[in-house]
């Protein structure tokens, strides 16, 4: 069975961050089906989503989920919204933002 992930278009990085063809949510891909990616190497890729996730969804408001299921044989990162509502009003306030409204 052909793996997903290595379908995906390849850059000119070790790894890349894109649309899962599973969910949609922002996926950071390790270009090689069979290996993993350095100490230094992850470091690099988690602060990359961080900021994709501070763009995509907010300073803050998501999660990295380091351990997803979905191609469990394939190195990769979701960048997973936080879906608690009063958190994330909470967080764009502490950084000087104001969230719009339904209605106004």
């Amino acid at each position: 069975m052909e793996c997903q992930l290595c379908a995906l278009p390849a850059g000119d990085s070790a790894w890349r961050i894109t649309d899962c063809p599973g969910c949609g949510l922002p996926l950071l891909l390790w270009g090689a089906h069979d290996t993993e990616p350095s100490r230094a190497q992850r470091r690099e890729m988690r602060a990359a989503l961080r900021q994709h996730g501070n763009v995509r969804y907010g300073r803050g408001n998501f999660l990295i989920d380091r351990f997803p299921s979905e191609f469990p044989d394939h190195f990769h990162w979701h960048c997973r919204p936080n879906l608690n509502p009063q958190l994330v009003e909470e967080r764009a306030l502490a950084h000087g933002q104001q969230l719009a409204r339904d209605g106004s």
